[in-house]
């Protein structure tokens, strides 16, 4: 016979839910009237809420899975918004300004935190996670400025795009450091142990075997997409029945996250090449506009217990690191995101503007530090201080872009005004 689930069975499971819901929803509403990320509110409800604040909620495996749900649905969502069509146009911004601007950022702050003494392993998978600007909050700059169509916004949005991707393969190599220090599970772990020796080669077999594997995922979501996804979507579309249209895309994300999973990668990896064998399809906007509540809801989720998680007393006695930590990453990131595109033959105040939109942390890096390899290996203190300094990034992040706005307006306004001056001294000489 089954075992019964019993109402205090179902109260402890619901609970934890219940409460993420509903401060999620009040961090959201007073966050859109403070005119600050929505990031920023949900680790802030966290931190509050957590055990080191009002003890509302503790971490369980209700909230871990809500969290993971939550970097699935942010994965397949930017999944969507990879074309190949899109990649093929955007070649110069892919490969010029994108990985230059990441491998200047990210190995700076890889190097700095290998210099205070994190192993070189999780310092570059770290590093290069703060290398990462933020899609969803430069997308919200760039709306409420209407410069999506502009060249800045144009080519802003080709880096964040590239990110992204680098985002996956950045989640697997770091994924496998977990699976170096355990043992390496699976068929990674069994190449990496009976061929090769050392330390570091077990990473290095690891990683290699992950990304040929993450190859082959990525050509079978390609020919899913054309063969599978968009003949059951013109189905679904003729019988009109919207019901099996949204069951049918949540099925295919949560089996294609489970699949990757079971062969040694990671759910998010398998939601990620759902939405690009989606993308190209005729019913990508379609898709988009059906699972943007699941994915908005859950990401709150994972934000929530990322907040959970921080060592609220550890926090206030380091503000003073956090708070130069966090002028340090908008100031380096700044710096060398305008060296950068001016390597790419920007004009100044282009490059100024692009440098000081992208300066933020990344919700990219929120992810990564909640990974258990790097969670082992970054000491907590740590931890909570650079998890801060990201989310105080992305808070100052609109006005930081907007200070970077009016610098590049005045260096054109001078730029401009030059010309003038020199041709009024000019003539007062002859």
């Amino acid at each position: 016979m089954a075992a019964e689930f019993t109402p205090v069975q179902a109260v402890d499971a619901l609970v934890p839910a219940i409460t993420l819901l509903g401060f999620g929803a009040a961090s959201a509403l007073i966050s859109r009237g403070a005119r600050l990320s929505p990031i920023v509110g949900y680790l802030i409800v966290g931190l509050l809420i957590g055990p080191h604040g009002l003890h509302l909620i503790q971490e369980s495996q209700a909230t871990h899975l809500l969290a993971e749900l939550g970097v699935v649905f942010l994965l397949f969502d930017i999944g969507m918004h990879v074309s190949l069509r899109e990649l093929k146009e955007s070649r110069r911004d892919m490969l010029g300004l994108a990985p230059l601007h990441l491998l200047m950022t990210g190995l700076v702050s890889s190097a700095a935190l290998w210099m205070i003494g994190i192993d070189w392993a999780i310092a570059l998978a770290v590093g290069l996670s703060l290398g990462l600007s933020s899609t969803a909050v430069v997308a919200r700059i760039l709306t409420e400025r209407a410069q999506n169509s502009c060249p800045i916004g144009r080519t802003a949005t080709h880096v964040l795009i590239f990110q992204d991707i680098v985002a996956i393969f950045l989640m697997i190599y770091a994924t496998s450091l977990g699976g170096a220090e355990t043992g390496a599970s699976g068929l990674a772990g069994m190449v990496s142990t009976q061929m090769l020796g050392g330390a570091d080669l077990p990473i290095v077999a690891s990683l290699g075997l992950s990304i040929v594997q993450a190859g082959l995922a990525f050509a079978a979501a390609v020919l899913a997409g054309k063969y599978l996804i968009d003949p059951i979507f013109r189905t679904l579309a003729i019988i009109r029945n919207e019901e099996a249209f949204t069951a049918f895309t949540l099925l295919f994300v949560l089996a294609a996250a489970c699949a990757t999973a079971m062969t040694g990668l990671s759910l998010t990896l398998g939601a990620f090449l759902a939405g690009l064998a989606i993308s190209g399809t005729p019913f990508r906007h379609e898709v988009q506009t059906e699972m943007a509540p699941f994915r908005s809801l859950l990401l709150s989720f994972f934000f929530i217990s990322v907040g959970l998680s921080i060592d609220l007393p550890a926090l206030w006695r380091n503000l003073p690191l956090v708070l130069t930590a966090a002028m340090g990453l908008l100031i380096v990131k700044t710096t060398l995101g305008f060296a950068a595109a001016r390597i790419n033959k920007w004009s100044i105040p282009g490059a100024v503007q692009m440098a000081f939109l992208l300066a933020q942390g990344s919700e990219f890096t929120l992810v990564v530090l909640s990974l258990g390899a790097v969670v082992t290996g970054v000491p907590g203190p740590l931890m909570s201080s650079v998890v801060a300094a990201v989310a105080l990034s992305l808070a100052l992040a609109p006005a930081w872009a907007g200070l970077g706005a009016r610098l590049s307006r005045e260096l054109v306004r001078r730029a401009q005004s030059a010309p003038a001056d020199a041709k009024t001294t000019a003539s007062a000489l002859g």
